[in-house]
């Protein structure tokens, strides 16, 4: 499938109707990237948006040296990147729509929860922060990291490796009475 959309995308004939199929494919993997990065989901949609208009403009430098979706997951972080570095971009807890089933110890529990492990993320390295969310948060395979990242899959092991293990660490330091830091 991937290579009939690249196909249409390069032979530019109908490339904005392959750009929207392009887009249905990947919005919702690239927008867990994002958000993962940014924990905002208003900055994530905004940087989303820019990160298609990017890969839209730039579709002719794509050489199929790797997935279309590596390619595009690396202007995605290279775009929430250099969002970050902006003085005005939010960097909240996402909030969400909360669970009205819960109760407002559980919620108070679960909010905490979700505090911390942001704060545990938001401690990383940049590098480490980035292998975690790829790998944890949006679930990608060590090579898809590997792709993206454009380091060995040893490296995107190790770098996986230390981030959890600092996420863990800052877990047991900072929130060491629950449940949430075994396992």
């Amino acid at each position: 499938m991937e290579k009939e959309l690249i196909a249409s995308l390069m032979d530019g004939s109908d490339r904005e109707a392959a750009f929207r199929r392009v887009m249905r494919l990947y919005n919702e993997r690239l927008f867990g990237v994002i958000i993962g990065m940014t924990r905002n989901r208003e900055d994530a949609m905004d940087i989303l948006q820019e990160t298609w208009i990017k890969a839209y403009q730039a579709i002719d430098k794509f050489r199929s040296q790797s997935s279309l979706y590596t390619w595009l997951c690396r202007i995605a972080i290279n775009t929430t990147l250099s969002a970050l570095r902006k003085p005005d971009v939010r960097s909240e807890l996402d909030e969400g729509l909360e669970d009205f089933s819960m109760s407002p110890q559980q919620l108070a529990l679960r909010n905490e929860s979700k505090e911390w492990i942001q704060k545990a993320i938001e401690s990383l390295p940049e590098k480490q922060k980035m292998v975690f969310v790829l790998k944890y948060l949006d679930e990608n395979t060590y090579k898809e990291i590997s792709e993206i990242m454009n380091i060995s899959e040893g490296a995107v092991k190790a770098q996986c490796f230390h981030a959890f293990n600092k996420v863990k660490q800052f877990m047991e330091e900072h929130y060491p009475d629950k449940e949430a830091t075994h396992g």
